[in-house]
């Protein structure tokens, strides 16, 4: 995915949620998909915080999405709502910075998951 014109799939979303542990969100049509570690194994400890992107189709990218909110109803004086609001269901805000938790791991943990992970890998 480092290359122009390559983006990952639902495939490489999956892998990133189980490699870290944290569910992923995917805003597209209107709708929330998640993606998470369980998908792999039901028993995938996962962290309670999750990671949000919003899905923009026309050119296959994801945004950082950093804050949700769902619109309020803006009801002209006849009592019919205006047609953007009602197109437009959810606000989705972003921002170029995206904010990290650090996570103590000591280093033998980090050393077992690393052999685990290669002996997964590179098993002949």
């Amino acid at each position: 995915m480092e290359e122009n014109n390559v983006w990952g799939t639902e495939l490489e979303i999956v892998a990133c949620a189980d490699l870290l542990k944290t569910d992923i969100y995917t805003f597209y049509n209107n709708s929330w998909i998640k993606y998470s570690s369980s998908q792999i194994c039901s028993n995938n400890f996962v962290n309670d915080q999750a990671i949000y992107l919003q899905h923009n189709g026309d050119i296959n990218h994801y945004e950082v999405v950093t804050a949700v909110k769902q619109k309020t109803i803006d009801m002209s004086p006849n009592g019919l709502q205006s047609r953007q609001e009602h197109e437009k269901k959810y606000e989705i805000s972003r921002k170029s910075e995206v904010t990290t938790k650090k996570m103590k791991i000591d280093e033998d943990q980090m050393n077992d998951f690393l052999n685990n992970t290669e002996s997964k890998v590179f098993k002949k």
